[in-house]
């Protein structure tokens, strides 16, 4: 999940899809108690409800809802989704532009597609790009679901955000790749190609930014 706090008065939490490692019951069920709203993918609102939230908005690829002064639009990813008992892709997955005083775009679990081209066309000046780059070895396996560190850099040219910052790496073991190799790999890739150091910004778990703020 993804949270957005704006204006101290929408804690909004949008959801990418339905993976266990994105999707907890039990995180779910303390979110509800701090009155969270959440923006959702297609086929996923019930989840939701059943769990206690009051306001849910269940978005299909393209749509957008906005709430107070931010705009969420939902966009297409290259995935795929499935819980225990539901049958495969039974409920959508995707990613997040927001756009608010800042546009920030939250690529969710993805391969590398055309479609990072399209959102940057679609969205320019994207400030801050969050983007998958963990769980990607085997590649013979993981690249449609899962992007490498190349590919993070590949979709950042793609989208033209003014920062890029990793993630889904460094708390789940879910490929063969080290749990933080990637920000090894990423910190060779930047000392190759230099002029990506002010355009990547690889963060410590728990670190924060303040938008807006350099580094």
């Amino acid at each position: 999940m993804f949270s957005m706090l704006h204006y101290l008065v929408i804690d909004c939490r949008v959801n990418s899809h339905n993976h266990y490692d994105h999707l907890d019951e039990s995180s779910v069920r303390e979110l509800v108690k701090r009155k969270a709203v959440f923006v959702v993918p297609l086929g996923l609102k019930d989840f939701f409800l059943n769990l206690g939230a009051t306001e849910v908005h269940e978005l299909d690829w393209w749509q957008e809802v906005a709430l107070n002064a931010v705009k969420y639009t939902f966009l297409p990813a290259q995935h795929w989704s499935r819980r225990i008992g539901q049958s495969i892709n039974s409920t959508l997955w995707g990613a997040f532009m927001i756009e608010g005083s800042k546009k920030i775009f939250f690529s969710g679990d993805t391969g590398y597609f055309v479609g990072f081209k399209e959102f940057g066309e679609k969205f320019p000046n994207i400030d801050y790009a969050l983007l998958g780059a963990g769980a990607y070895e085997p590649r013979w396996f993981m690249y449609y679901s899962h992007m490498s560190v190349e590919e993070f850099f590949l979709a950042a040219d793609d989208l033209g955000a003014k920062v890029s910052i990793p993630m889904h790496f460094g708390i789940i073991e879910l490929g063969k790749e080290p749990v933080l190799y990637p920000p090894y790999q990423m910190d060779q890739y930047m000392d190759e190609k230099p002029a990506y150091k002010e355009k990547a910004w690889i963060m410590r778990v728990g670190e924060h930014i303040m938008m807006g703020d350099g580094r």
